[in-house]
């Protein structure tokens, strides 16, 4: 039975650091490292997605090892691809070396999620426009009105001329999950705290603002907390985000809608995502580890 699903993109990345050293080829895009942060957890995942023509077999391999992928769909476009090029502030820039207009419209849609997903607990959806999330909203809430919905705006989302249709879906999920710099591109407010009160003005339910190494704002209008990032070594920041999504949504239903315990999850999951170039590499000891990094954070 698969309890969680992710609902995203998958890229090939070529990364390049501030300091010039490369890691090309690596399998990423949101999908991928969201289900990567929810298998730190559990074992019943299952990733709903597209892939292009060209799509290594060692990364399909890394992605089987990871979830169930039935629900992933071969196009005939060119596999995406991109550049995730790194600056020594933090900054990215996401280049994208296959045409990107054609990547917007090939994503996977809502009649192509799986029935026998419906059952799960918790999905995770990755949408570039409010159309978009509207159309899973409705797609996944007439298979499973009781699932647990997380939503996170892709990057190409936060356009002030999106606001509109955020507070139109937004009320809708349980969970948005944004990026603290990118929500500014949209709303036009920096501060955190700030943002916070502006999306639960906009209707957000529960928030999990993520603010990089200062870790994440998390809860509802009524109590918000500060969860701080779990200690890590820094490797490579790509898919770290997406990676506490994936662990925040597992932490928020198994703990019974618990945004603190889930924003822990979250803060742990993302340390695997971050000890290597591209996606999490997870082994049959990962859950231990992240038991012991909950403790340790949660002290």
């Amino acid at each position: 039975m698969i309890d969680f699903v992710a609902v995203g993109s998958i890229v090939i990345d070529d990364i390049v650091d501030p300091y010039g050293r490369s890691s090309m080829g690596m399998l990423g895009g949101g999908g991928s490292h969201a289900v990567a942060g929810m298998r730190v957890w559990s074992e019943n995942t299952a990733l709903v997605s597209v892939i292009g023509q060209g799509f290594p077999d060692t990364a399909w391999q890394q992605l089987q090892h990871l979830a169930d992928t039935h629900g992933v769909s071969r196009r005939t476009m060119a596999q995406p691809r991109a550049w995730q090029l790194f600056e020594t502030d933090g900054t990215r820039h996401d280049v994208f070396r296959t045409d990107f207009s054609t990547f917007l419209t090939t994503t996977v849609q809502p009649e192509e999620f799986p029935p026998d997903f419906a059952a799960a607990r918790g999905i995770y959806l990755q949408t570039a426009t409010p159309a978009q999330a509207q159309a899973w909203l409705t797609r996944l809430k007439a298979l499973n009105p009781e699932a647990v919905l997380l939503w996170e705006p892709w990057e190409v989302f936060y356009k002030p001329e999106h606001l509109a249709g955020f507070k139109e879906v937004a009320p809708h999920f349980d969970i948005v999950s944004p990026n603290s710099t990118e929500t500014a591109w949209m709303i036009g407010e920096t501060e955190p705290h700030k943002q916070a009160q502006m999306l639960f003005e906009c209707g957000v339910r529960c928030v999990a603002l993520r603010l990089g190494a200062a870790g994440s704002l998390v809860g509802t209008a009524a109590a918000l907390e500060q969860i701080p990032a779990a200690p890590a070594e820094v490797v490579d920041e790509t898919g770290a985000g997406n990676c506490y999504c994936g662990g925040f949504l597992v932490g928020y239903v198994e703990s019974g809608g618990d945004p603190l315990v889930a924003g822990r999850y979250g803060a742990v999951s993302a340390t695997f995502a971050l000890a290597q170039p591209g996606l999490a590499r997870l082994g049959s000891d990962t859950k231990d580890e992240a038991i012991k990094r909950l403790v340790q954070l949660s002290r």
